[in-house]
């Protein structure tokens, strides 16, 4: 087997194992591709909430098969600087990252796909082929390449132009012990973003996250409010950036060519306003084996674009909220509370 792959190289380079890699990568083997899975730190906790929108299971039954460990709280409570309201939860689920990235991992294994522990650290066109260094001097070769690596993502650098600081969304978080049963949200005067808790099965994710322009402040913010929770508060916390897209265009271009594509923070698939973005990562991945496997990666493309109008709403809502001026702007997100919980559903049918 290993001189046939030597021989040949891969059908389908996949660089990233998170939700999207994996994923995507499961469906192409299990399809009968030759799959490399490129990944350095496979079910690694992502800074991530871990909030599943009410119909992901229903567009990705594969949630429901992993066996994983949920949490499903009673309530859910958004708070505004004109009060709190409260309401039964409509059906979120929060798991932790490295509990549901690790087990779609593994799924792609047992499906077929190999796994190649590293960093991708050099991409190379080649006559009807790509080339992919790996840290450490390995390269593999493979006919097709899949972006799958996150908002900073190597392969989006590599081949068209990466996220601008106007689209990205910075974000900040801790996990804290003893779970409430109670879902937060919170929305603070002069912050142009959010505050969450959310309860997992054994602990709860404390996060914030605004766009990139807006970061001032952030870390004090989020001390303050993860206070009201725990103290003291660990000393370890994370911060990452997501994409925050909000020229809808962008989810229509970029995305593929004839034998590479993105999918995943890779490609921008995530909610512009509340930042959500498994269940997108994961459509993203159905649609783009899809493609692959039908012999045209191109055709991801025209795929996704079907399914992009829920980020495409919250791109334009974004995008109205970001060109409003102070203290408009922050009263106009405050104003989203509204349409919180529609924003946080899953409806890329």
């Amino acid at each position: 087997m290993k001189s046939v792959r030597a021989r040949r190289g891969w059908d389908v380079l996949v660089v990233g194992g998170a939700l999207a890699g994996s994923r995507l990568a499961g469906a192409l083997a299990r399809g009968g591709a030759r799959v490399a899975l490129i990944e350095p730190h496979p079910g690694a906790e992502k800074p991530c909430g871990g909030w599943l929108p009410v119909h992901a299971s229903q567009v990705e039954p594969l949630l429901d098969e992993l066996a994983l460990r949920w949490r499903r709280p009673s309530r859910y409570c958004i708070e505004t600087p004109r009060g709190s309201r409260q309401m039964a939860n409509p059906g979120y689920r929060v798991v932790a990252r490295a509990e549901l990235d690790g087990a779609l991992f593994g799924w792609a294994l047992a499906g077929g796909a190999r796994h190649l522990a590293g960093r991708a650290c050099g991409i190379e066109r080649e006559p009807r082929r790509w080339r992919v260094q790996l840290a450490g001097g390995a390269v593999e070769h493979g006919r097709v390449l899949v972006g799958a690596d996150g908002c900073g993502s190597a392969v989006r650098r590599a081949l068209v132009d990466p996220f601008g600081r106007g689209q990205i969304m910075v974000t900040l978080g801790m996990t804290l012990p003893a779970p409430a049963d109670e879902m937060r949200v919170a929305l603070g005067d002069g912050l142009v973003g959010y505050l969450w808790y959310l309860p997992r099965p054994d602990h709860a994710s404390v996060g914030i996250c605004a766009p990139a322009a807006h970061k001032a402040g952030l870390r004090d913010r989020l001390l303050d409010f993860a206070r009201r929770f725990a103290e003291p508060l660990p000393a370890h916390r994370w911060g990452a950036p997501i994409p925050m897209l909000t020229a809808p265009e962008r989810y229509r271009r970029q995305l593929c060519g004839d034998d590479w594509l993105l999918v995943g923070d890779a490609a921008g698939m995530a909610n512009a306003v509340t930042g959500e973005g498994i269940a997108h990562a994961l459509r993203s991945a159905q649609v783009a084996a899809a493609a692959i496997l039908s012999g045209r990666p191109r055709g991801y493309g025209q795929r996704i674009a079907a399914h992009s109008a829920p980020l495409v709403e919250a791109a334009t809502a974004m995008a109205q909220v970001l060109a409003a001026p102070d203290p408009v702007r922050a009263y106009r997100f405050a104003a989203l509370e509204y349409l919180w919980p529609a924003l946080g559903r899953f409806d890329l049918a």
